[in-house]
């Protein structure tokens, strides 16, 4: 398409498949003339045909065109960044242009410049037409140079004259000049459309560079969304699983510990049908012994009760000594999930000894004793 110059105007647009030209026209809206749809995404406006690359052509009235010689075995990089030193230090009001360059099929190094303010409202103009090119390029470069014959060409927008080292507009005081060096040879428009098809396979100058580079948009395919979403999913089932999981821990750890009380309990007792009646039977035996405090239900209530605030701690082992010692083995992920149970046992003023230590899985471990005070 023609890079618009002006507010107003009707661009030149050219719809290519493959190696045809299916449409062409001159509109103030070239997606609409062309009736390529356009959807909405995330409140953009963007084409729905992302396998046509947009090419953008600048008249050559309002973009200037150097090739440079230049040698001395240094690569190629280094080559294209002496050619734009070399074009802004020959440029008028450098400062005020946005310089490009590449290197042809022959191995010719050439720089072109636009000034900024043009290429700014250009792109602007074409981003109001859901368009944004992939490249910006002086519209002399769709035509291959002659080396028997000067070259002009009607694009439609503008006709210009093309030789091994000249782009330029037909101007007639150009041609006049240029009559005396050779033939001018007046392209056929067949030949011009040819160009045009092959416009993309070019190493072309493309001003879609530095601060007009072309931002890329994040695409997502609908199998990195499946992905995602199943790992959403995933990650929502963890978050559930790991306090249920808990929970079930300290339900079969209270468990585990009730049937180890009830074994230690009829070490003492006897028969006993249940864990109550052990403690109520243990009760009553301590109370009739004068052992106050020091009753098995004391440290073992003060035990599970703060081991309920910490879910994520479990009882492993328990144990009752006859001198009213309570022992268990609490575990945890981590140290610092056993320490609130450690402290809340010592704030109810529960003689207390923790040795830490860690198991094979990496699992923390406190082996503690307890006493009534």
């Amino acid at each position: 398409m023609e890079f618009p110059t002006a507010e107003q105007q009707a661009l030149h647009w050219w719809l290519v498949n493959g190696s045809e030209i299916i449409k062409r026209g001159r509109d103030p809206d070239p997606i609409a003339a062309a009736g390529i749809p356009a959807v909405s995404m995330e409140e953009q406006t963007i084409l729905s045909m992302a396998d046509y690359k947009q090419i953008a052509l600048v008249p050559s009235t309002h973009s200037t065109v150097r090739w440079h010689d230049l040698s001395g075995g240094i690569t190629e990089k280094q080559a294209l960044a002496a050619a734009m030193i070399d074009a802004k230090s020959r440029s008028l009001n450098s400062d005020i242009l946005h310089f490009a360059a590449t290197v042809d099929e022959g191995g010719q190094i050439i720089t072109s410049a636009i000034e900024r303010g043009l290429m700014a409202s250009g792109l602007a103009h074409l981003k109001s037409l859901h368009i944004d090119p992939d490249i910006i390029t002086p519209s002399g470069f769709l035509i291959s140079f002659d080396s028997e014959h000067i070259i002009q060409a009607d694009l439609g927008f503008e006709k210009i004259l093309r030789a091994k080292q000249l782009i330029a507009p037909a101007e007639p005081a150009l041609i006049d000049q240029l009559a005396g060096q050779g033939d001018i040879h007046n392209l056929d428009n067949t030949i011009v459309d040819v160009a045009l098809v092959d416009t993309p396979s070019q190493r072309l100058v493309n001003f879609r560079s530095g601060l007009f580079a072309k931002k890329t948009r994040a695409t997502v395919s609908a199998r990195q969304k499946r992905i995602l979403a199943g790992m959403i999913a995933a990650l929502l089932l963890i978050s559930l699983a790991i306090p249920i999981v808990q929970w079930i821990r300290y339900a079969r750890a209270a468990d585990a510990a009730d049937e180890a009380a009830l074994v230690a309990a009829k070490t003492e007792l006897g028969q006993v049908a249940n864990i109550e009646e052990a403690e109520r039977r243990l009760d009553e035996q301590m109370t009739n012994e004068s052992r106050g405090n020091r009753i098995y239900s004391a440290p073992s209530s003060a035990l599970f009760s703060a081991v309920q605030m910490a879910p994520a701690v479990a009882v492993d082992r328990l144990g009752y000594r006859q001198d009213g010692t309570l022992s268990a083995r609490l575990s945890a992920s981590r140290n610092e999930e056993i320490n609130p149970v450690l402290i809340a046992l010592q704030q109810n003023g529960f003689q207390l000894t923790a040795t830490p230590t860690t198991d094979a899985t990496g699992m923390a471990k406190a082996d503690i004793t307890l006493r009534a005070p």
